[in-house]
């Protein structure tokens, strides 16, 4: 990894994104983004952090900060019940993904890192995502990196909601439902 670098990617880089997707073999576990989503993306202020390879974008990573009413929207939608009535912000790791010729190289934990610090420098004190019950290489990369599953989806079990504490405890209400 002596040429790999990591920087962020706002509307310029869309294209460049969208290319790297075209180059990615169909996708098992999630939904291609394509240039609205990206475009949102951006609209919205998400951080997307792409990881290149010399001048090769190999992967990118996108995540978003909730606040307020959006945090126990988010998880209500993820079946997580609490009875928390104050939400601090919260941070959402959107997508990853990684190019098929750089996976197994470290860098979907790269990405996780460096979003991880850009949660923590906007004072986001929890993190959370989902992922496939089948994308092993991802629940095993999340977990490694100190992620704890906390349910699956209301809507389907075939995905599990995944968090961290990155500062303070959370306290959640249903204790036999949720492993933090």
């Amino acid at each position: 990894m002596d040429y790999t670098f990591i920087k962020s990617l706002g509307r310029k880089d869309i294209d460049l994104v969208l290319e790297m997707l075209e180059s990615c073999l169909p996708f098992q576990y999630a939904e291609r983004d394509t240039l609205e989503k990206l475009t949102s993306y951006c609209d919205k202020g998400f951080f997307i952090a792409g990881i290149f390879d010399g001048e090769d974008l190999a992967g990118y990573a996108v995540s978003s900060i909730l606040v307020g009413e959006s945090v126990k929207n988010t998880f209500n939608a993820y079946n997580v019940q609490t009875d928390r009535e104050i939400w601090a912000p919260a941070g959402i790791l959107n997508n990853c993904i990684i190019k098929d010729e750089y996976r197994g190289r470290g860098f979907q934990r790269e990405l996780l890192k460096v979003r991880e610090v850009v949660a923590q420098n906007n004072n986001v004190e929890e993190i959370y995502t989902s992922v496939h019950i089948k994308n092993i290489n991802s629940i095993e990369n999340l977990m490694r990196a100190g992620y704890k599953p906390l349910g699956q989806h209301i809507k389907s079990d075939e995905w599990i909601f995944f968090g961290k504490l990155l500062k303070d405890p959370v306290y959640f209400s249903h204790p036999s439902r949720i492993v933090l």
